[in-house]
C-alpha cells in the first residue's frame, strides 16, 4: 500500500501567524503555539528556511524595538532619543532568546 503524505503545515498562513506572534512579543514557543505547530517543528523550520530564520529575527527585533520605545515613553519625556537600528542589536542579545551575541 502507498502512504498518502500527511499535508505540511509550512503554509504562508502558518509563516504569517508565526511572524505576527512575534512581533507582537510573544516567545518562539508562544508563536508556534498560535501558528498550530509544535515548538520542535518550528525550529526544525528555522533550521532548514533560512529566509524564515531572517524573518524571525527581525520579528525578534522589531518586538524589542517596541519594547524599548515603550519603556522610554513611559520613563522619558518628550522629545524621547530615538532607537537606531544599530541601538537595537546591541541590546537584542539581552531581550531576545538566542540573540546575538556581541
Amino acid at each position: 500500500m502507498n502512504a498518502v503524505p500527511r499535508p505540511t503545515k509550512r503554509t504562508p498562513e502558518a509563516r504569517a501567524a508565526l511572524l505576527a506572534s512575534l512581533r507582537g512579543g510573544a516567545t518562539r514557543r508562544e508563536a508556534a503555539a498560535d501558528a498550530g505547530i509544535d515548538q520542535n517543528t518550528f525550529y526544525r523550520w528555522l533550521k532548514a528556511d533560512p529566509s524564515l530564520r531572517a524573518r524571525v529575527e527581525r520579528a525578534e527585533t522589531d518586538a524589542v524595538a517596541a519594547r524599548l520605545d515603550r519603556s522610554l515613553e513611559r520613563l522619558l519625556p518628550p522629545p524621547r532619543p530615538a532607537l537606531t537600528q544599530e541601538d537595537v542589536e546591541r541590546l537584542r542579545c539581552c531581550a531576545v532568546p538566542g540573540g546575538a551575541r556581541g
